[in-house]
């Protein structure tokens, strides 16, 4: 899993950041619609880590 990047890393056109569901946070023009194949938990050697949907971590640029 990727520490939250900072918007001053962001591309110009990106407006929307979001973790995805291995974990890995995601830059997006337009608002990320949610999609039936997004997790809530990641493979953790064997186990399982708790993940906050993406739903939850989706923000918008201010």
């Amino acid at each position: 899993m990727t520490m939250k990047p900072d918007w001053k890393d962001a591309p110009e056109w990106a407006n929307w950041m979001a973790r995805d569901k291995d974990g890995e946070w995601r830059v997006f023009e337009n608002e990320p619609q949610l999609d039936e194949s997004a997790g809530f938990y990641r493979p953790n050697n064997g186990r399982h880590m708790p993940l906050k949907h993406w739903t939850e971590t989706r923000e918008r640029r201010s």
